[in-house]
């Protein structure tokens, strides 16, 4: 892909040279290994490095082989997380080591240098997924438990790949050579040290570095509840205001918006960005000004579809990207609309994507009727139209997407909701709690676009500034310490 790997300038290393500093590499030295923390961005001036994964382990694969001016590393050491592949010298030499938290300093004095060596890392995040690098998942295909830590690393962006007890030889060789049974399954592993059996999606996330370890209650300015783009544009710019602020969120970073298609109507990328570089570019962004980020992780993905036909359930946007990255992976993609028109509720750039693309398929004025299938697994797919007619297609999974659902029961009684559910604000507002404030999907009423979801999470920064002064204020005239001397 393009820009994974850039040569750098002379300028760009003199540039980067002020920030580290130089260090000799003899052959077969280890820089970076797999399942460890990476701390430093290395630039090679003389020799060449592999950069494998699975390094040491029977199906050891190297990845490329890279030599002077080209820089090491990828997403993982921007974002403090263990590195999902091994780097080793083939050839002795020298390289530059930038130390991780130097980077800052080297993005203001330098933009276009820091935002080649971003791009780059974002480009090599997707190399990697793609090609099944990083996370080792020993488990069967069929197991709900393998299936979740799946959901998870696909959600978060975790290069990885299953290693399939049912059908590959090697599954059952490599579990008995950590001394695991088959019962022991499924398992994360990541180089051949870090070891977790059967972790849930909290654990997992702490051992990547997504989210942190137990600290106790964090005490906070801001604390903001969902990391989609109306959650991320208000912590981006409450901590860049000078306001402590903790993130969490039940599913991953990027809501909507973290879904692979891209988006072209987001204002200032004349030609689309993926979702995922735009939640990944987010997080970033709100990390470099200090917000706390708690991200585990639930999702639906599409890893389990490949070569298998797939039914999409929906008419929104939602719906229309699914199909589109189903699309790249499974044989055949069959979009359900219960409604006449495509574009009654679906942007039009992805109607006019999906009724182009060959393997995509539209059944309006239709609905799923019944599914077929055996020994736990789905097989077909019954559909009917408006005129009762019905047709049985294949069907390897159904994906729905006919609405968004709030998860705002611990809400309940605590603000008001609408029927469905979403906060209730503005003029539909009959009480409110003070110091609450919803921006986003959760809203009532909402536009469901990533533009108005930034929008309104920057608008929410305003008000909540206006509640912190108005709670100052009333602090201090009830404080007889505090409060000014009366005059008169």
């Amino acid at each position: 892909m393009a820009g994974a790997y850039p040569r750098l300038s002379d300028d760009e290393i003199a540039t980067l040279a002020r920030y580290g500093q130089h260090r000799r590499l003899t052959d077969e030295e280890v820089l970076f290994r797999e399942g460890e923390p990476t701390r430093e961005l290395l630039v090679i001036l003389e020799g060449r490095v592999a950069v494998v994964t699975g390094y040491g382990l029977p199906d050891q694969q190297t990845i490329g082989v890279h030599g002077p001016r080209r820089f090491l590393g990828e997403l993982a050491l921007l974002g403090g997380q263990p590195a999902f592949v091994t780097a080793v010298a083939v050839e002795s030499g020298e390289v530059l080591a930038v130390p991780v938290d130097r980077m800052p300093d080297l993005m203001g004095e330098d933009p276009r240098l820091g935002d080649t060596i971003l791009r780059a890392y974002l480009v090599r995040r997707s190399l990697l997924i793609d090609i099944g690098a990083g996370l080792r998942i020993i488990g069967s295909r069929f197991s709900p438990e393998t299936y979740r830590l799946r959901e998870f690393c696909a959600r978060n962006r975790v290069p990885n790949r299953i290693i399939d007890i049912e059908d590959d030889a090697g599954a059952r060789t490599l579990v008995e050579r950590f001394g695991l049974r088959v019962e022991d399954t499924p398992v994360v592993l990541a180089g051949t040290a870090a070891l977790m059996r059967n972790p849930t999606e909290r654990s997992l996330a702490r051992a990547l570095g997504l989210a942190p370890g137990p600290v106790g209650a964090p005490c906070a300015d801001l604390l903001i509840v969902g990391a989609g783009p109306a959650g991320l544009a208000a912590a981006v710019y409450a901590a860049s205001e000078g306001l402590s602020t903790v993130v969490v969120d039940a599913v991953a970073p990027g809501g909507q918006a973290g879904l692979p298609p891209k988006i072209e109507n987001y204002l200032g990328s004349p030609a689309g960005i993926a979702g995922t570089e735009l939640a990944e570019r987010a997080v970033l962004q709100a990390r470099k000004f200090g917000v706390r980020l708690d991200v585990p992780a639930r999702a639906a993905e599409a890893a389990i579809c490949v070569g298998d036909p797939v039914v999409v359930v929906g008419g929104g946007n939602s719906a229309g990207q699914a199909a589109l990255y189903l699309a790249r992976h499974a044989t055949d993609v069959t979009l359900v609309i219960r409604h006449a028109d495509p574009g009654r509720d679906m942007s039009r750039y992805l109607v006019e994507q999906i009724l182009a693309h060959q393997d995509i398929s539209v059944r309006t004025r239709t609905a799923v009727c019944g599914a077929q299938g055996d020994r736990g697994r789905l097989k077909k797919v019954r559909l009917r139209n408006e005129d009762g007619v019905e047709e049985t297609i294949p069907a390897a999974a159904v994906f729905v997407f006919i609405g968004a659902s709030p998860h705002t029961e611990w809400l309940a009684g605590q603000v008001p909701l609408d029927p469905e559910g979403f906060v209730l604000t503005g003029p539909d507002l009959r009480s409110a709690r003070p110091g609450v404030f919803a921006a986003g999907d959760v809203r009532s009423g909402s536009v469901k676009r990533v533009s108005s979801a930034v929008g309104e999470g920057a608008v929410a920064v305003r008000f909540i500034h206006e509640f912190l002064r108005t709670e100052t204020a009333a602090a201090l005239s009830t404080d007889p310490i505090s409060r000014p001397a009366r005059h008169g």
